[in-house]
């Protein structure tokens, strides 16, 4: 298990989950970005719009959801984030998907490795 700590500085180190934007350009129809899921063959699978500044979790869970809802009941969803360590928390502590989340397990792709702490790498490297 990851410290606390660890992943409360995971989380305010990354721009992506930080309340960003300019609020004079924000309307109900301007989309600040795209979530995609994707195959491990990098295959879009869902895509969603991100309406809200930074990457808000609901929109991690919803397609989460939807991939669950398409697999079978016994099928292992492996999840490649950038940041799969405060999603995983946030799925534990609030208890979000509690039908899914036995089958789910959540990593930090290589990429963004490094600007986690050391615990978390350790913890969650996909290796």
């Amino acid at each position: 298990m990851v410290p606390t700590g660890s992943i409360n500085d995971c989380e305010g180190r990354h721009n992506a989950a930080k309340d960003r934007g300019n609020d004079s350009t924000d309307t109900m129809f301007s989309p600040h970005g795209k979530m995609v899921m994707v195959c491990c063959h990098d295959v879009p699978l869902f895509l969603c719009d991100i309406n809200t500044k930074g990457e808000q979790q609901f929109y991690s869970i919803a397609l989460i959801q939807k991939l669950a809802f398409m697999l079978p009941c016994n099928a292992t969803i492996g999840l490649l984030y950038d940041i799969g360590c405060t999603l995983d928390q946030a799925i534990s502590k609030r208890n979000l998907i509690p039908n899914i989340a036995p089958q789910l397990t959540c990593a930090t792709a290589v990429f963004h490795a490094y600007a986690h702490q050391f615990t978390c790498q350790m913890v969650y490297n996909p290796r």
